[in-house]
């Protein structure tokens, strides 16, 4: 059974977003900009950072799976 998720976040009028750097706390805010709907870019200084970021990302994503 999937886990419901009720956001009441409302954008108005933005349609992307972006996150300087890909800590807990920056992909936890993609994510969260991203299930809102909006288009976001991460930025970060090294690629293993973004790895790490993602990794978090899909961690969120397989635990609302269960």
């Amino acid at each position: 059974m999937k886990k419901q998720i009720e956001t009441t976040t409302s954008f108005g009028d933005i349609k992307k977003g972006a996150v300087v750097g890909a800590g807990l706390m920056g992909s936890g805010i993609a994510w969260l900009l991203s299930y809102s709907g909006l288009e976001v870019k991460i930025k970060e200084i090294e690629w293993p950072f973004v790895l790490k970021g993602l990794k978090t990302i899909n961690s969120i994503l397989t635990k609302l799976r269960k």
